[in-house]
């Protein structure tokens, strides 16, 4: 998808130096990609994110009106190089 330039000058400015892979210059691309410009392409190419993590929050909230009511949530989040479980549990009270 093309990007005007200063949406790509901030895309690119969000990038790691860590996080790419390899930087591919097609500087006369063939009919697989859209024509719609004279220039060539640049495709950067970034590493898979196999970082390992657990992180979770928890939350409370009351309101006082003609009655109290409140409700509580909690959210864990699990992620390996193979899996990525999410869990959602709230309840009103």
């Amino acid at each position: 998808m093309p990007l005007d330039n200063i949406s790509l000058i901030a895309y690119l400015r969000t990038i790691n130096s860590n996080d790419i892979k390899s930087i591919e210059v097609i500087a006369n691309p063939d009919a697989t990609y859209d024509a719609g410009g004279s220039a060539g392409i640049i495709n950067i190419r970034l590493k898979k994110n196999q970082k390992v993590w657990t992180n979770g929050d928890a939350s409370l909230g009351y309101i006082q009106g003609i009655t109290p009511k409140g409700n509580a949530a909690f959210n864990l989040n699990y992620r390996n190089k193979k899996i990525n479980v999410f869990g959602n549990l709230s309840e009103p009270w």
